[in-house]
């Protein structure tokens, strides 16, 4: 299966512009971040940047609230309008699994 890099692009766009709980965001396959949840213009992120490539365990950082245009922000290139660096896989984390209860907890 090919990469359909115009598809990924739409992905990430409307995923930095309307976060779900559960998106996971990688940048070349580094783990940078997943969304717990995301209400009323504020998303709560774990970043996992420096992980190394490792699954998210209980020793990831605690999560963090960004308003939606920081969240947004961080995630875009300032120079490539409506890009992002990292891409999303939307709900690789449920909310209900184990790795977010973890965090939660």
């Amino acid at each position: 299966m090919s990469f359909d890099q115009e598809k990924q692009r739409l992905l990430n766009k409307m995923h930095v512009l309307h976060p779900k709980p559960g998106d996971y965001w990688h940048e070349m396959y580094c783990p940078v971040a997943r969304v717990l949840d995301a209400t009323d213009g504020w998303v709560i992120v774990q970043k996992v940047g420096g992980m190394g490539g490792k699954e998210i365990s209980d020793t990831d950082p605690k999560p963090c609230a960004m308003k939606l245009s920081a969240f947004k922000r961080w995630l875009s290139y300032n120079t490539i309008k409506d890009q992002t660096w990292a891409h999303v896989i939307p709900k690789r984390f449920p909310p209900d699994s184990p790795a977010n209860r973890k965090a939660e907890a």
